[in-house]
């Protein structure tokens, strides 16, 4: 019935600053910036999507009462080692509300983008 999930979509008040953070701070490439009918749309996926099947996370305007910012996406980001992930992105400013923890199923670590939608990375257990 479905081939796979297509794609996420994360609300954002400040689109410049939002594309600097995924961009430039998170290592995403843009891979789509248009407009359909006053409506800003944003595409962006990892640079190792040479295949184009990767999901793509999209930027949208926050819609009131039910696509707002500022939420747990629920979207998690998997990397081989959380704590250098970590590390690394603190020195870029990335700010985290949760540093790296050890679970029973893997080591994660919660990061805020500028509109305080909060994503996970996560990776094997090293911690």
């Amino acid at each position: 019935m479905f081939n796979r999930v297509r794609t996420i979509c994360i609300p954002v008040v400040d689109f410049q600053s939002a594309i600097d953070f995924y961009v430039n701070m998170l290592g995403f490439k843009l891979v789509r910036d248009m407009t359909i009918s006053d409506l800003r749309w944003v595409e962006l996926k990892l640079p190792g999507d040479l295949e184009g099947r990767d999901v793509t996370i999209s930027l949208l305007p926050p819609l009131p009462g039910t696509f707002e910012t500022g939420r747990l996406t629920g979207i998690v980001l998997e990397c081989d080692d959380v704590t250098r992930t970590y590390r690394q992105l603190a020195r870029h400013g990335v700010p985290f509300i949760q540093p790296p923890t050890s679970h029973y199923l893997a080591d994660f670590a919660t990061l805020v983008d500028p509109d305080g939608n909060q994503l996970i990375i996560a990776g094997p257990r090293h911690i």
